[in-house]
């Protein structure tokens, strides 16, 4: 029985909670910087925020109301698709 690696999960999970939001209208921002930051640069700032050595993090996102709204996709040329036989 093997078990999907751990950021595979944490990508999972993260885009359904993206997928989530998106339904309820409110927009995200993945941060990726984030891990990096509290893991590498900064890991003082774990403690800071009460976050366990033990614990880890699996993906960073904001959330807020988009200030712009897009009424359609983007226009493109169509495509150029040959068939080889």
């Amino acid at each position: 029985n093997r078990k999907p690696p751990l950021e595979l999960l944490r990508r999972f999970s993260g885009g359904r909670v993206h997928l989530f939001a998106q339904s309820l209208g409110i927009g995200t921002v993945w941060e990726g910087l984030v891990n990096w930051v509290l893991n590498e640069l900064l890991p003082e700032t774990r403690k800071r925020l009460g976050i366990p050595d033990n614990h880890v993090i699996g993906f960073a996102m904001a959330f807020g109301r988009p200030e712009v709204s897009y009424s359609r996709t983007t226009q493109r040329a169509p495509a150029n698709i040959y068939f080889v036989s």
